[in-house]
């Protein structure tokens, strides 16, 4: 099962705002779906999208040359 997280969640885990991580979504930075409903945006971001994001560009990238 996947872990979805809310902006909240995001901002708790990584120390930036709420605002900041509404940002990334929308600039196509971190991956996310949006769940809004009416006016109130709202978004959810899987966990290994997450931790994808957060992972150094290098470090991804040395670890796709070994597939």
């Amino acid at each position: 099962m996947r872990k979805l997280l809310s902006t909240r969640d995001v901002a708790n885990l990584t120390g930036f705002s709420i605002q900041k991580i509404r940002q990334l979504i929308r600039r196509g930075q971190l991956p996310a779906v949006n769940t809004s409903t009416g006016t109130r945006e709202r978004y959810s971001i899987q966990q290994r999208d997450l931790d994808q994001f957060l992972t150094p560009k290098k470090k991804r990238e040395s670890a796709h040359a070994g597939v």
